[in-house]
């Protein structure tokens, strides 16, 4: 009898993998305040759609950097920083 740890494994690496490709592919994602627009939009009195100022968030651009490539850089960085302090240590 499997036990649920051993049914739900392979399902999860898989997921993390399909994660990991889709950061590798395209890492940045739309802004999740202003929905990829890069502003605020409002709704005046007459009902019509105008655009706001700036998205704080994002800083106009409507992109966002995703967690997993975000992660990564910061894992690679620390990597390079390990390296050279171990160069540099060498006589």
């Amino acid at each position: 009898m499997l036990t649920p740890f051993v049914t739900a494994a392979p399902a999860l690496i898989l997921i993390a993998l399909g994660y990991a490709l889709l950061c590798a592919a395209s890492p940045f994602g739309n802004c999740r305040a202003c929905k990829g627009m890069g502003c605020k939009t409002r709704v005046t009195r007459r009902g019509t759609v105008k655009r706001g100022r700036d998205c704080r968030r994002c800083r106009a651009t409507g992109r966002r950097l995703r967690l997993g490539r975000r992660l990564y850089n910061h894992g690679n960085r620390a990597a390079d920083a390990a390296r050279r302090a171990r160069t540099d240590a060498q006589p």
